[in-house]
């Protein structure tokens, strides 16, 4: 290799920014610049946060903050701050530094996301009004002996909600934007708010018997910031088509049926510490939802709950509680590239991750049945590892999956339930099986079929 001559300046500045990245301030001579950059942390903030680091962190609006290694993170010893976020008090993030932990090691992966309470605990609900013919109705239950003021953000009267399924009626004197708020004004009890599978969220609409009645009521629904004091039920937000952001803080331990069901224009969720249980349709064809951040404390995910997020790309499942995934809960997310169950699903469900036509990677080792349709439709899917555990494989589990590589790791065959469980496989087929196990295979019902294609593992 040729000499290169690098003047004093410039050794000078690169010295600086070695310093400058690890922290340190000794002396660097040039034959230790190598090993000081290896040092260097990969993991990071901002514009240097890396996207495809194991363990990541978002803002409310789903900008990536911060990435790292869980050894980077480890090393650190804490996790990074919470943005400040102007009328916002921090609630910290969805997960605790305590919870890299598994077992008696690490997690592999997570999407962490910020949590968040209004400064004045009151509910603000941000619109924007395209005029005046519009007269938003919200609608609220006032329970145990609450009491809540209503302000429509206009300097109007200040209204007080005080009964359950109580509502109320505004026209606004000009179109533009204004924040809604529900304080609770007394010491005791809670408000809530819910909607209706037919009718969409109740929160802000024109109380009308479907959606698409309320629609241009749900429309003018821009962000939402949950305070204290304060839950929601099923369907609280559904169809609110152009609600872009919702904060919120540790404030329930579910979140219910179809709670943000069609909300097209969210890119951005976080489910905040505590909740166990992620209900059935709760993100049901939010199509603009990019990211879910689901926190180690979730031990359910029912079914439909992700049907048609065409956009999610970032879903880690976290492997601390979770037990239960439901039928068709990710069908339809095109654009989810890797998924790991956690050892303790002991089943793919009917047609879990039917059509995730960009998944490439996808492991399920705690698994004891692939039910129907589990992966039909995963079009990019080459390879599939089928742990010791999986005792069936349903109907139509893998068709329209062009697989090239089967590794089977059971010594009993797996029940097949008909000749195509294993779908539409192709002439460069291989079929790994283990060690002994070859004639079993070969001549186990439906397994016969891909005999010729079979090859035994080594011993």
């Amino acid at each position: 290799m040729a000499n290169v001559l690098i003047d004093e300046n410039t050794m000078g500045s690169i010295a600086n920014s070695i310093r400058g990245k690890t922290g340190g301030s000794e002396r660097l001579k040039p034959r230790n610049m190598p090993d000081a950059i290896d040092s260097i942390p990969t993991g990071g903030g901002g514009s240097n946060a890396d996207p495809d680091l194991p363990v990541r962190f978002f803002s409310y609006d789903g900008k990536l903050l911060y990435s790292y290694t869980v050894e980077e993170l480890v090393q650190l010893g804490s996790f990074p701050p919470v943005p400040e976020v102007p009328g916002l008090v921090s609630d910290g993030w969805n997960w605790d530094f305590e919870d890299l932990t598994l077992g008696n090691g690490y997690i592999g992966a997570a999407d962490i996301g910020p949590l968040y309470v209004t400064d004045d605990g009151a509910t603000r609900i941000y619109i924007k009004l395209p005029d005046v013919s519009c007269t938003p109705i919200v609608e609220v239950d006032v329970l145990s002996n609450a009491e809540v003021a209503l302000d429509w953000g206009d300097q109007s009267e200040i209204q007080i909600l005080n009964t359950s399924n109580e509502w109320r009626k505004h026209t606004y004197a000009a179109p533009g934007e204004y924040v809604i708020s529900l304080k609770r004004v007394n010491e005791e009890g809670y408000f809530y708010f819910e909607g209706d599978f037919g009718e969409g969220s109740g929160l802000v609409s024109e109380r009308k018997s479907y959606f698409n009645e309320n629609y241009a009521y749900h429309s003018i629904v821009r962000k939402i910031e949950l305070g204290s004091n304060v839950a929601f039920g099923r369907y609280a937000f559904s169809t609110l088509t152009r609600l872009r952001y919702v904060t919120m803080g540790k404030i329930m331990t579910t979140i219910p049926q179809g709670a943000f069901e069609r909300c097209n224009s969210l890119e951005m969720l976080t489910i905040p510490k505590g909740v166990t249980s992620l209900g059935k349709e709760a993100c049901l064809e939010c199509y603009g939802l990019k990211t879910l951040s689901l926190p180690p404390t979730l031990e359910e995910i029912k079914g439909a709950a992700c049907q048609r997020c065409y956009n999610l790309e970032n879903l880690v499942l976290p492997h601390h509680n979770l037990q239960t995934i439901e039928y068709r809960a990710f069908d339809t997310c095109y654009l989810v590239k890797e998924l790991h169950f956690p050892e303790s699903v002991e089943a793919v469900p009917e047609y879990c991750c039917s059509c995730m036509r960009g998944l490439r990677i996808v492991s399920f080792p705690g698994a004891k049945s692939i039910e129907r349709g589990a992966f039909n439709g995963c079009y990019t899917l080459p390879n599939i590892s089928i742990p010791a555990g999986v005792e069936s494989i349903a109907t139509q589990a893998f068709t329209s999956v062009p697989v090239e590589t089967i590794y089977v790791f059971a010594t009993t065959p797996p029940v097949l339930s008909e000749s195509g469980a294993l779908g539409d496989t192709g002439y460069d087929l291989v079929i790994y099986v283990p060690h002994g196990c070859l004639e079993a295979y070969q001549t186990a019902q439906y397994w016969s079929n891909y005999a010729g294609k079979m090859v035994e593992m080594p011993e």
